[in-house]
């Protein structure tokens, strides 16, 4: 569409935006990411729509991410994916939120880099990008507890099962997927990430994936902020 509002801070208001969403604001990830994709060709329903998250803002100022002195709880996430979601370059969206003393402490909505086949394959990508976020998180873990042995396998929940059976190296169609997807496989291999299925209705990373309907919205939030 043609840049028709060239007086509007968009950009500037993105920018804030996408600060609030990376830091302490997970819940608004999803819209904002879809917002700057339109950074030079916005046009009034793009503007309207960024009020409508400072509005949102707005109204749930008090909403905190809450950590808990309470350690026994190891580091999880969830995985999930959007197949196709975006209609000029057909990508799926990629979402995922690892969680450490009852609070997320990483979160990533974003458009994959590539064009996946099938939903199965979406989501496998999206498991694999979840896996190098936790590659990394449990190398500063260990950095700070005196070693990897003392992590148990991290458990990453995923609402597709042929993307587990990939991972599992069960029976599968998908055997043109490229090996630098794979490495969600060899960490399952080494026993570092334990692979479960959870119903799309409990997937926390659904929130990362595309709008939800608001009481799904809310419902999510709770389980991410305070």
């Amino acid at each position: 569409p043609k840049q028709d509002l060239p007086k509007v801070p968009f950009r500037a208001l993105i920018g804030s935006l996408l600060f609030a969403s990376t830091r302490t604001r997970p819940d608004i990830a999803t819209a904002v990411g879809i917002l700057s994709r339109h950074m030079t060709h916005y046009n009034q329903d793009h503007w309207v729509a960024a009020k409508h998250i400072l509005r949102y803002l707005r109204g749930t100022r008090d909403a905190v991410l809450m950590f808990r002195k309470d350690t026994s709880e190891a580091l999880h996430g969830y995985a999930d994916a959007t197949y196709a979601s975006d209609t000029s370059t057909s990508r799926s969206r990629t979402g995922y939120v690892l969680y450490l003393a009852h609070a997320p402490i990483a979160w990533v909505s974003r458009l994959q880099k590539t064009i996946a086949s099938s939903s199965a394959e979406s989501e496998y990508q999206a498991l694999a990008s979840a896996a190098q976020e936790i590659l990394f998180l449990r190398q500063l873990l260990s950095e700070m507890i005196g070693g990897d042995d003392a992590l148990p396998p991290t458990l990453l929940h995923c609402d597709n099962q042929p993307s587990i059976r990939v991972a599992d190296r069960c029976s599968t169609t998908m055997r043109h997927v490229r090996i630098r997807f794979h490495l969600i496989r060899q960490l399952v291999e080494e026993g570092v990430i334990t692979l479960t299925y959870c119903n799309t209705s409990a997937n926390i990373a659904d929130i990362f994936t595309k709008p939800l309907p608001k009481p799904k919205h809310l419902e999510f939030c709770s389980k991410l902020l305070a």
